[in-house]
């Protein structure tokens, strides 16, 4: 049920019907499971289930849950707010160098 197979030319050695899941280890090999009713092929190493399950990438992390639209409304108008008050602070600096200048 679990095997290493060849990768030929970008496809794996196997018959597509079969492929239940797999993990690709390089280029040239793969870890696969296979549904029941495959044949198995000379090319093919056969593996442990334990082996097989050490072999899946981890799970990942769960991360911050998704920003609704109220929360990213606000803190867009946060950051226009910021934006806006640097735009200003600019703008007298300017106002006053020019003075300076006159």
């Amino acid at each position: 049920m679990y095997f290493i197979v060849p990768i030929k030319d970008g496809e794996l050695d196997i018959d597509y019907s079969y492929l239940d899941s797999l993990v690709v280890l390089s280029h040239a090999e793969a870890y696969v499971k296979l549904r029941d009713g495959f044949t198995v092929r000379p090319s093919w190493q056969s593996i442990t289930e334990e082996e097989w399950l050490a072999a899946q990438p981890p799970e990942p992390e769960p991360g911050p849950p998704p920003e609704t639209t109220a929360e990213k409304l606000a803190r867009l108008e946060q950051q226009n707010l910021i934006i806006m008050d640097a735009l200003a602070d600019l703008y007298e600096e300017i106002l006053i160098l020019k003075e300076e200048e006159a």
